[in-house]
């Protein structure tokens, strides 16, 4: 882990110093359309975006202590120089991978540092009904999941979550 650290904050220097070379730039791009980011040629730009293309891949390669790692460092590194919204993607990547681990506490400790960046996100109280239904508390589940289908009556992934919380309790109405 030292070492993968090591190695993420070395790219993450590189990047910054290499951000202007126009070349350099081009080559990032084309890397990060063949990883499994699969993220688009002109978002990869800035050092913010390569290095969230980077750990992304990780995370999409279930490679979650890694991007865990990358993620962590991106917040510490680009924190002044990013936008809420990425702040909050950043802290509920940061704690799925915690959740993949079967680390409840660190996971909400991240869900609920995106909260309280921005209360009324959805995916983030997805995220938390989620730990809750992990660890047993359903009722609680199906609150945070509730909170999160009247900011976005339509996402598929709560509904589904909402769902499965209902059938543990018995209630498929």
């Amino acid at each position: 882990i030292e070492a993968s650290k090591r190695g993420l904050e070395e790219t993450l220097a590189h990047i910054k110093a290499k951000a202007e070379d126009p070349d350099l730039i081009q080559m990032e791009r084309e890397n990060a359309l063949k990883g499994t980011a699969k993220v688009a040629a002109e978002d990869v730009s800035t050092p913010f975006q390569k290095a969230y293309a980077q750990a992304l891949s990780l995370y999409f390669r279930r490679k979650y202590k890694e991007a865990n790692i990358g993620f962590k460092l991106m917040v510490e590194q680009f924190r002044k120089e990013i936008n809420i919204d990425d702040l909050v993607k950043l802290y509920n990547y940061q704690g799925i991978c915690f959740e993949k681990e079967l680390d409840y506490e660190s996971a909400m400790t991240c869900f609920l540092l995106s909260l309280n960046l921005k209360p009324l996100d959805a995916v983030t109280l997805r995220n938390i009904g989620n730990v809750k239904l992990l660890t047993g508390d359903i009722t609680e589940a199906i609150g945070y999941y509730d909170k999160a289908l009247s900011i976005d009556h339509d996402d598929i992934n709560t509904l589904n979550n909402k769902g499965h919380a209902l059938s543990k309790i018995g209630n498929i109405n």
